[in-house]
């Protein structure tokens, strides 16, 4: 899901920026909210580097 919100904001010629809210999965409110365990956030409960991280990345970088 990443990768594809990535790419629809390098296809759209006035996107210049995305937001995700939050930093890291064990502060985000989505857990207690809507569903424990969802992880919707580039970064685990130890603020490691999740694979979406690494995906966002490598293709924010190809974007360029």
């Amino acid at each position: 899901r990443t990768v594809k919100l990535i790419d629809a904001c390098l296809a759209a010629p006035r996107c210049d920026s995305i937001t995700w809210w939050g930093v890291n999965d064990g502060a985000s409110w989505l857990n207690w909210f809507l569903a424990p365990g969802l992880a919707p956030l580039l970064f685990d409960d130890t603020l490691a580097p999740k694979p979406a991280y690494h995906a966002a990345k490598e293709r924010l970088l190809a974007g360029r």
